[in-house]
């Protein structure tokens, strides 16, 4: 019997640019009403409790564990052909807003709306694309940021060199950025994560990898997933800091 070939395309025949545009445009048809959040929000805020009772939460580590919470829309005909009928929840689509959940508590902002269930809430009605299936808009994610009073620098595609990255790991505090989780395949998909400066290095929050330490900014977005035997391609990387 002949084996099964593996779906591959290359990540170099996709345009940067026209990927975080398309996703930005998608999300301003594809995010659900203030109503559809906020009947999730009670559900997700009881959750958050009950995880926050049982762990000491710093940081969002683990987006497996998030299954408990609801983020955007179940779609019966989405979820046969993006998820083969595997269950859709926040385990799943979370990861950008687990990236920002991240950042801030990276930078000690203890607001209200920093709480997680308030953070699935908010993107629910803005940047969520395609109802969640397909997560959150790296652009949303930016505004976000810029709506509630943040410095911001952003640079993607080619611009994303070491010069850049100097640029940001010395004038910024913490940063979130999108890569696709190998450059070779297209198909393995993409990921949001947050980088905070530690004392061993740069961390990369909710990687899933076994190595999450970095001695620069660059070495962290550029050497996401070696760990895992795979070239990763970053697709979007932002600098984010408080004024004054």
């Amino acid at each position: 019997m002949e084996e099964k070939k593996e779906k591959k395309i290359s990540t170099k025949i996709v345009p940067f640019f026209v990927l975080l545009s398309g996703f930005d445009f998608m999300s301003k048809f594809g995010h659900l009403t203030q109503a559809e959040a906020d009947d999730h929000l009670d559900e997700n805020m009881e959750k958050w409790k009950e995880m926050c009772s049982k762990y000491n939460i710093k940081y969002i580590e683990n987006q497996g564990a998030m299954s408990p919470f609801t983020y955007g829309k179940y779609n019966a005909k989405l979820s046969k052909r993006l998820l083969n009928d595997a269950p859709f929840c926040g385990s799943t689509n979370t990861c950008g807003v687990i990236a920002v959940f991240n950042a801030l508590k990276g930078m000690g902002i203890t607001e209200d709306y920093v709480e997680f269930p308030n953070l699935l809430n908010y993107f629910e009605t803005r940047s969520v694309i395609l109802n969640g299936y397909f997560g959150t808009s790296f652009k949303g994610l930016v505004k976000f940021f810029k709506d509630k009073g943040f410095d911001i620098k952003f640079f993607s595609g080619r611009k994303i060199n070491k010069d850049n990255m100097d640029f940001l790991e010395e004038n910024y505090t913490s940063f979130i950025f999108m890569s696709f989780n190998n450059k070779d395949n297209v198909y393995d998909m993409m990921h949001h994560m947050c980088i905070t400066k530690e004392e061993k290095g740069f961390y990369i929050h909710n990687s899933y990898n076994k190595e999450n330490n970095f001695p620069t900014l660059y070495d962290a977005v550029t050497r996401y997933n070696a760990s895992n035997g795979k070239v990763s391609k970053p697709i979007a990387v932002c600098g984010i800091r408080k004024f004054g």
